[in-house]
Protein backbone atom coordinates (compact mmCIF):
# COMPACT_ATOMS: atom_id res chain seq x y z
CA UNK A 1 0.00 0.00 0.00
CA UNK A 2 1.55 3.21 -0.82
CA UNK A 3 1.03 6.93 1.14
CA UNK A 4 -1.47 8.13 -1.06
CA UNK A 5 -3.62 4.77 -0.74
CA UNK A 6 -3.03 4.86 2.97
CA UNK A 7 -4.19 8.59 2.73
CA UNK A 8 -7.18 8.02 1.15
CA UNK A 9 -8.07 5.27 3.62
CA UNK A 10 -7.54 7.23 6.88
CA UNK A 11 -9.74 10.17 5.48
CA UNK A 12 -12.47 7.17 4.50
CA UNK A 13 -11.95 5.42 7.93
CA UNK A 14 -12.27 8.89 9.58
CA UNK A 15 -15.55 9.69 8.11
CA UNK A 16 -16.77 6.46 9.76
CA UNK A 17 -16.28 3.83 6.54
CA UNK A 18 -15.66 0.39 8.04
CA UNK A 19 -14.42 -1.19 4.89
CA UNK A 20 -11.20 1.58 4.95
CA UNK A 21 -11.16 1.06 8.52
CA UNK A 22 -10.81 -2.81 7.78
CA UNK A 23 -8.20 -2.43 5.04
CA UNK A 24 -6.09 -0.52 7.17
CA UNK A 25 -6.22 -3.12 10.39
CA UNK A 26 -5.74 -5.62 7.78
CA UNK A 27 -2.78 -4.08 6.43
CA UNK A 28 -1.18 -2.98 10.01
CA UNK A 29 -2.52 -6.41 11.76
CA UNK A 30 0.46 -8.27 10.99
CA UNK A 31 3.19 -5.38 11.43
CA UNK A 32 1.85 -4.48 14.87
CA UNK A 33 1.56 -8.06 15.74
CA UNK A 34 5.37 -8.66 14.68
CA UNK A 35 6.38 -5.40 16.54
CA UNK A 36 4.74 -6.48 19.23
CA UNK A 37 6.04 -10.05 19.57
CA UNK A 38 9.17 -9.00 18.88
CA UNK A 39 8.74 -7.11 22.71
CA UNK A 40 6.88 -9.68 24.46
CA UNK A 41 8.02 -13.24 22.92
CA UNK A 42 4.86 -15.14 23.54
CA UNK A 43 2.24 -15.62 20.64
CA UNK A 44 -0.51 -15.31 22.62
CA UNK A 45 0.54 -11.74 24.04
CA UNK A 46 1.57 -10.62 20.68
CA UNK A 47 -2.05 -11.39 19.36
CA UNK A 48 -4.11 -10.27 22.47
CA UNK A 49 -1.89 -6.72 22.42
CA UNK A 50 -2.30 -6.83 18.66
CA UNK A 51 -5.73 -6.81 18.69
CA UNK A 52 -5.91 -4.45 21.39
CA UNK A 53 -3.96 -1.86 19.24
CA UNK A 54 -6.67 -2.28 16.87
CA UNK A 55 -9.27 -1.71 19.22
CA UNK A 56 -7.39 1.65 20.19
CA UNK A 57 -7.25 2.55 16.42
CA UNK A 58 -10.37 2.76 16.17
CA UNK A 59 -11.67 4.67 18.90
CA UNK A 60 -9.07 7.30 18.72
CA UNK A 61 -9.34 7.80 15.02
CA UNK A 62 -10.55 10.94 15.01
CA UNK A 63 -7.76 12.65 16.83
CA UNK A 64 -5.21 11.31 15.00
CA UNK A 65 -2.48 13.74 13.33
CA UNK A 66 0.88 13.30 11.35
CA UNK A 67 1.86 9.98 10.23
CA UNK A 68 -0.24 7.26 10.45
CA UNK A 69 1.88 4.03 10.44
CA UNK A 70 3.93 6.26 12.61
CA UNK A 71 0.84 6.53 15.13
CA UNK A 72 -0.43 3.33 15.20
CA UNK A 73 2.95 2.22 16.14
CA UNK A 74 3.32 4.49 18.77
CA UNK A 75 -0.09 3.40 20.44
CA UNK A 76 1.58 -0.32 20.06
CA UNK A 77 4.61 0.81 21.68
CA UNK A 78 2.64 2.44 24.97
CA UNK A 79 0.36 -0.48 25.08
CA UNK A 80 3.48 -3.04 25.49
CA UNK A 81 5.02 -0.63 27.69
CA UNK A 82 1.98 -0.11 30.02
CA UNK A 83 1.97 -4.29 29.84
CA UNK A 84 5.31 -3.94 31.19
CA UNK A 85 4.32 -2.01 34.30
CA UNK A 86 1.83 -4.34 34.96
CA UNK A 87 4.37 -6.86 34.96
CA UNK A 88 1.72 -8.55 32.70
CA UNK A 89 4.97 -10.10 30.04
CA UNK A 90 8.06 -11.01 30.76
CA UNK A 91 10.64 -8.90 27.92
CA UNK A 92 13.04 -11.49 26.02
CA UNK A 93 15.02 -10.35 23.32
CA UNK A 94 13.84 -11.51 20.03
CA UNK A 95 15.86 -12.06 16.97
CA UNK A 96 14.83 -11.67 13.20
CA UNK A 97 16.33 -13.23 9.87
CA UNK A 98 15.79 -9.65 8.00
CA UNK A 99 17.56 -7.82 10.61
CA UNK A 100 20.26 -11.29 10.48
CA UNK A 101 20.03 -10.91 6.80
CA UNK A 102 20.74 -7.10 7.27
CA UNK A 103 23.81 -7.52 9.17
CA UNK A 104 25.70 -9.88 7.38
CA UNK A 105 28.56 -8.86 5.79
CA UNK A 106 27.54 -5.10 6.33
CA UNK A 107 30.79 -4.11 7.58
CA UNK A 108 32.34 -5.22 4.60
CA UNK A 109 34.17 -8.41 6.90
CA UNK A 110 35.44 -11.49 5.18
CA UNK A 111 31.71 -12.95 4.72
CA UNK A 112 31.96 -15.36 7.41
CA UNK A 113 27.92 -15.82 8.68
CA UNK A 114 25.93 -14.32 11.54
CA UNK A 115 24.39 -17.22 13.28
CA UNK A 116 21.07 -16.43 14.63
CA UNK A 117 22.64 -16.81 18.45
CA UNK A 118 25.50 -14.77 17.66
CA UNK A 119 23.30 -12.11 16.67
CA UNK A 120 20.54 -12.23 19.39
CA UNK A 121 23.43 -11.86 21.70
CA UNK A 122 24.84 -8.90 19.87
CA UNK A 123 21.07 -7.44 20.36
CA UNK A 124 20.85 -7.77 24.06
CA UNK A 125 23.54 -5.63 24.00
CA UNK A 126 21.73 -2.67 22.51
CA UNK A 127 20.09 -0.57 25.05
CA UNK A 128 16.19 -0.78 24.58
CA UNK A 129 15.83 1.78 22.87
CA UNK A 130 18.79 1.10 20.26
CA UNK A 131 16.72 -2.66 19.69
CA UNK A 132 13.50 -0.58 18.86
CA UNK A 133 15.17 1.95 16.20
CA UNK A 134 16.89 -1.09 14.75
CA UNK A 135 13.74 -3.57 14.78
CA UNK A 136 11.28 -0.77 13.05
CA UNK A 137 14.09 0.85 11.34
CA UNK A 138 15.04 -2.29 9.52
CA UNK A 139 12.45 -4.79 10.17
CA UNK A 140 9.10 -2.26 9.78
CA UNK A 141 10.50 -0.11 7.33
CA UNK A 142 9.41 3.11 8.94
CA UNK A 143 11.75 6.69 8.78
CA UNK A 144 13.83 8.36 11.00
CA UNK A 145 11.11 10.91 11.00
CA UNK A 146 7.98 8.49 11.59
CA UNK A 147 10.63 6.44 14.18
CA UNK A 148 11.09 10.14 16.13
CA UNK A 149 7.12 10.47 16.23
CA UNK A 150 6.98 7.47 17.56
CA UNK A 151 9.88 7.82 20.26
CA UNK A 152 9.17 11.73 20.81
CA UNK A 153 12.64 12.05 19.12
CA UNK A 154 14.28 14.11 16.81
CA UNK A 155 15.05 12.37 13.08
CA UNK A 156 18.51 13.23 13.86
CA UNK A 157 18.53 11.54 17.39
CA UNK A 158 17.16 8.60 15.56
CA UNK A 159 19.74 8.44 12.87
CA UNK A 160 22.24 9.20 16.11
CA UNK A 161 20.84 5.92 18.04
CA UNK A 162 20.76 3.77 14.96
CA UNK A 163 24.22 4.38 14.57
CA UNK A 164 25.27 3.76 17.62
CA UNK A 165 23.44 0.74 17.40
CA UNK A 166 24.67 -0.54 14.13
CA UNK A 167 28.40 0.15 15.57
CA UNK A 168 27.72 -1.62 18.25
CA UNK A 169 26.17 -4.51 16.52
CA UNK A 170 29.30 -4.52 14.65
CA UNK A 171 31.89 -4.60 17.38
CA UNK A 172 29.90 -6.82 19.17
CA UNK A 173 29.96 -9.17 15.72
CA UNK A 174 33.48 -8.52 14.75
CA UNK A 175 34.52 -9.89 18.12
CA UNK A 176 31.74 -12.97 18.33
CA UNK A 177 32.06 -14.16 14.26
CA UNK A 178 35.88 -13.28 14.18
CA UNK A 179 37.10 -13.99 17.27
Amino acid sequence: MDLDQMDTLVFAAKRKDSEALGTLCEHFYPRVYRFILHRVRRIEDAEDLASEVCVRVVESLSKQKGSFPAWVFRIARNLVTDTYRRGAVRKEVALSEKVADTMVGSDGSDGLPVLPHQLERALASLTPEQREVVHLRFEQGLSAAEIGQIQERSAGAVRALQFRAIETLRDTLAVTVGG
